[in-house]
């Protein structure tokens, strides 16, 4: 019995013992400007190097022991020398959760625009900013730079700050980004700008556009762009006199061109700075860029055919089902030949002809009574035993009796009709007979396709 007695006073002593060493090593430091100076000024720049002094959980938090940059101070924030313009230091290796604090003093209350000089290597990384533990700036998006070292600087407007010293942290909402400065800027009194019928959203070195998007949205990542004329547009008012680059994000999915984006000097950067444009998501390539329009309202006409009114006055040759080429109702059907992927094989060969204005087809090779040839082609190599040249011409008429097709006038070919002309006729319903086939009415505006 006494040794058990023994046993239990040892084990209670052993736990008091250990929980003085816990309270004792918890005790806080005292907190002050790095430097043993006045607070930071606000307007002005801070440095992210230059947190207050009072240690671990007083002046920062940080996730693991030691600096891993090994610059500039001796505690466990991870700090090294930066590359950016300037030089000096910056702070990396965030982990989420991690927070920095400085001791500010602003000058008076207005709303103040921040900069912040940060740099990524991955998508969906950011960070807030708290002024004596209110979030006043909400989620600041780590733009991806391809690099640690490439920094960049992202704007937020309109932050309402209070005069007097407090306290601003900075919060790592996720990982793995690194920030050199922050800077606070009061407003410039302007003149009230004239009333426009789009109201023009705030500078910002950032913007987003996204195919569910909308042009009357400011081009945030919760509220971005729908085209890229649009963040375009809203660049050029914006580049005359940069402080940084601009950067332009298109989300995934796909964007239909229906006019052409012109791209001049006006688009380019100044003060060497450049305007970016590139993709947000992964993988990179998810944003796709076409130079047409998607044709909707598809009703079944027969069988495997549907149908499409793309309204009249619109002609275009080429169509693509998914990222996949599709071909004008032809004939003789093309065929895939493995040694000439692109080769249009096989043809018919014309034959008694060497003129500028008619063919001759072969009897048996086609059947065109009762074709509707308002939109008909040929498409023909000329020159019967030599093919320097290819033409696609619109058919006039055809002779079923003499077999003879006659082409428009002013469309003649570079050289004769001559015995031997590869060819294949192209833009009639009638022809329409595989998958991955279409057919352009443009009197009727009706575009007829086989899906593949």
């Amino acid at each position: 019995m006494k040794g058990t007695k023994l046993a239990s006073l040892v084990l209670t002593l052993a736990f008091a013992v250990a929980t003085l060493a816990l309270t004792a090593s918890s005790v806080s430091g005292q907190q002050d400007p790095y430097g043993g100076g006045d607070p930071w000024a606000i307007s002005g720049q801070i440095e992210a190097e230059d947190y207050d002094t009072g240690g671990e959980g007083v002046a920062y938090h940080d996730a693991d022991s030691g600096n891993t940059g090994g610059a500039y101070r001796s505690d466990d924030v991870d700090i090294e020398a930066t590359s950016d313009t300037g030089g000096g230091y910056n702070v990396g290796w965030m982990a989420s959760g991690e927070w920095l604090e400085y001791t500010v003093n602003v000058a008076s209350t207005d709303t103040y625009t921040l900069e912040a000089r940060v740099a990524g290597w991955e998508n969906g990384k950011y960070f807030h900013i708290e002024f004596d533990g209110v979030d006043k700036t909400g989620q600041i998006d780590v733009p991806n730079m391809g690099g640690y070292q490439n920094f960049t600087t992202v704007t937020v407007n309109n932050i309402s700050l209070s005069a007097g010293e407090q306290i601003m942290r900075i919060f790592m909402d996720t990982n793995l980004f690194n920030i050199n400065w922050v800077k606070f800027t009061a407003p410039t009194p302007t003149p009230t700008p004239t009333p426009t019928g789009t109201p023009t959203p705030p500078p910002s070195s950032t913007y987003y556009v996204a195919p569910d998007g909308s042009d009357s949205n400011p081009g945030t990542l919760s509220e971005p762009f729908a085209t890229i004329t649009k963040a375009r547009d809203t660049v050029r008012n914006l580049n005359d006199d940069m402080a940084g680059d601009i950067i332009v994000y298109l989300r995934q999915g796909d964007y239909y061109l229906t006019s052409t984006i012109e791209f001049t000097d006006a688009d380019s950067g100044t003060n060497g700075y450049s305007v970016i444009y590139k993709n947000y998501d992964t993988p990179v390539g998810s944003a796709h860029l076409y130079g047409g329009e998607e044709i909707t309202g598809w009703t079944q006409y027969s069988g495997n055919i549907y149908r499409a009114n793309v309204g009249i006055g619109w002609e275009f040759h080429c169509l693509f089902e998914n990222g996949k080429w599709a071909r004008k109702a032809r004939e003789p059907n093309y065929e895939h030949h493995a040694d000439y992927p692109m080769a249009r094989a096989p043809y018919l060969l014309s034959e008694g002809v060497d003129n500028y204005t008619t063919l001759q087809y072969k009897s048996g090779d086609l059947d065109p009574s009762g074709w509707d040839i308002d939109d008909a082609q040929i498409h023909i190599w000329p020159g019967g035993s030599w093919d320097w040249f290819v033409d696609t011409i619109p058919i006039s008429s055809i002779n079923t009796g003499t077999r003879q097709i006659t082409v428009e006038d002013g469309t003649y070919p570079h050289y004769p009709f001559r015995s031997g002309a590869r060819y294949f006729i192209q833009g009639v319903l009638d022809l329409l007979d595989e998958a991955g086939e279409f057919y352009l009415d443009t009197s009727s505006g009706y575009l007829y396709y086989w899906a593949q």
